[in-house]
């Protein structure tokens, strides 16, 4: 079977396999469309928009007690069986979880050949719109949110931890208590690498092709001198590649997948002034208008996804520990789901 025919094939199968969405509540959130996460804090005007939550409180959480909750981010596949697996972990644990799905009420199934379709800036207005309703909820703790997304979700859920994103979309509030990205894309350098004070997780694989590891290492190494007194809690799995732990890929018998997708992996991003981005590369600077162009500039045909046992378990057992250290559960016990 040649790499062309395993995609879709792949994707073919990817519903079938499914882990079902556990029951929720389905909302709609407020949002905008936003192309450069530089229109997110120079004034740019709003283009208003929504993006499509689903909702899942704990039983055993009320006024008197409120729950922790998560915000989920994620992938360029859209909401799947990763989304999902997630969200039943995470209610089972006794969060308050609200899974964001940005791509259906913008009429978009996926963004695997245009990740412009729906920008990451777009995401992370997503992300806080979500925050927002959960910070508003009589039974979760606003203090007490974190963020988690996938690959594409996963700069949101990062690049949110920096203070000129939370005071341009918080409204006013603390924002997330904690951060965690699976496999990141980390090539987006800024000046001012001011952080909220959140601990961050990163979970990448060290033979990840899409989203390369070292520039998660060379992005936590820059933030850290920034923000000396701030967790950044960086895992480079040695034997994983992208989408590690993905459920579905835990089922996918032939192991290894080729993905003949353009991926971002010699992609750099660095701000050169104030909201102001070149590509590295190519020394074109981005703008709303041709942010396509920049990313096909710097993107390449080809990599791989396949599962690793050994890296899911590890990193799932992780993120549970940070954030039950990082929300003030381990004081409090875990609540009932």
């Amino acid at each position: 079977m040649t790499r062309l025919l395993i995609l879709p094939l792949f994707l073919a199968i990817w519903p079938a396999a499914c882990t079902t969405r556990p029951p929720a509540e389905r909302i709609s959130l407020p949002s905008s469309d936003v192309t450069l996460t530089t229109e997110l804090t120079d004034g740019t005007p709003d283009r208003r928009s929504e993006a499509i939550g689903y909702l899942k409180i704990p039983a055993a959480a009320s006024v008197a007690a409120p729950a922790a909750g998560v915000v989920l981010l994620h992938s360029s596949n859209g909401p799947d069986s990763q989304l999902w697996f997630y969200m039943k972990m995470l209610a089972e644990a006794g969060y308050a979880v609200l899974a964001v799905d940005s791509f259906s009420p913008r009429g978009v199934k996926n963004t695997m050949e245009d990740q412009t379709q729906v920008t990451e800036a777009t995401m992370m207005a997503d992300a806080y719109a979500a925050f927002s309703h959960l910070d508003r909820h009589p039974r979760v703790d606003g203090a007490r949110i974190a963020v988690l997304g996938f690959s594409k979700g996963a700069m949101p859920a990062l690049y949110s931890a920096l203070a000129r994103y939370r005071d341009a979309l918080s409204g006013g509030r603390t924002g997330f208590a904690a951060h965690v990205a699976f496999y990141p894309w980390c090539g987006m350098q800024v000046m001012d690498a001011q952080m909220t004070g959140a601990p961050v997780m990163v979970q990448i694989g060290a033979r990840d092709r899409s989203t390369p590891a070292p520039l998660c290492e060379e992005l936590a190494a820059r933030w850290h001198a920034q923000n000396p007194g701030v967790t950044i809690a960086l895992t480079v799995h040695p034997n994983a590649r992208h989408a590690f732990e993905h459920p579905t890929l835990g089922r996918w018998p032939l192991g290894l997948l080729p993905v003949d997708k353009p991926v971002p992996r010699n992609c750099r991003f660095e701000e050169v002034a104030a909201d102001r981005f070149v590509e590295r590369a190519s020394g074109l600077e981005i703008t709303a208008d041709n942010l396509a162009e920049a990313v096909a500039t710097c993107s390449e045909i080809g990599s791989e996804v396949a599962f690793d046992r050994d890296a899911a378990d590890a990193a799932r057992a992780d993120v549970l520990t940070f954030l039950d250290r990082h929300l003030g559960r381990e004081s409090q016990g875990r609540l009932a789901p």
